[in-house]
């Protein structure tokens, strides 16, 4: 059994903040803008509310895992 030695990957620090930013710039856009979008195209009341429903479940699972924030801190930005 070979030993396989760990890959050393070194970063640029403000190219990987620039990049890291620009991601989450991009991610949240996508939560503001997305779910009116879609519910322009849904017309039942219980979809429209499923779809609510899913896009705050998904911002506060996103922001609990990308952010050293404590749950009741992520609770409180997805209230926000």
């Amino acid at each position: 059994m070979g030993y396989d030695e760990p890959t050393l990957m070194i970063w640029n620090e403000e190219q990987a903040q620039a990049f890291f930013t620009r991601a989450t710039m991009a991610v949240g856009l996508c939560m503001l803008i997305g779910p009116l979008w879609v519910l322009e195209f849904i017309d039942g009341p219980l979809q429209r509310l499923g779809v609510i429903t899913a896009f705050i479940m998904l911002f506060l699972f996103l922001l609990s895992v990308a952010t050293t924030a404590s749950p009741i801190e992520s609770l409180a930005g997805t209230a926000g």
